[in-house]
């Protein structure tokens, strides 16, 4: 994902400044998130050691891009509000875009593990898309 990949000089920049970072839950390095993410698009259940099912680790992947993306948009200057950032992630970023979709392939799987983490973690209510 070309944005991701634009994104991470910044992302960079945010652990310096701050001295720690919360991407890593996922147990990827980010370049493998788009392919890795796709496979569930595809209807694929693909997990990563240490996590035992799919479901834990999209829920981590989701988490990880959303922390990516949160710290890049503190790492210069002053840091925008946490509203600004959520508005600016799922108003205008692919990503954000990503995580709606797979919210959505989540509710749309048999797999009730993925149902419940897709419906109660991908995506904060008030970005739901309108029905």
């Amino acid at each position: 994902m070309r944005e991701m990949t634009a994104l991470r000089p910044a992302w960079r920049r945010a652990h310096e400044r701050y001295g720690r970072t919360t991407v890593g839950l996922n147990g990827q390095a980010p370049e493998l998130w788009a392919s890795f993410s796709a496979s569930f698009l595809a209807g694929e259940l693909p997990s990563v050691p240490p996590h035992e099912t799919a479901a834990l680790t999209l829920r981590f992947l989701c988490d990880d891009i959303k922390a990516m993306y949160s710290e890049a948009a503190q790492a210069d200057n002053a840091p925008p509000s946490s509203r600004q950032i959520d508005a600016w992630f799922w108003s205008e970023t692919i990503a954000g875009r990503l995580l709606i979709a797979l919210r959505s392939m989540a509710l749309q799987s048999e797999n009730n593990a993925l149902k419940t983490v897709g419906g109660r973690f991908f995506v904060p209510t008030p970005y739901l898309p309108s029905a």
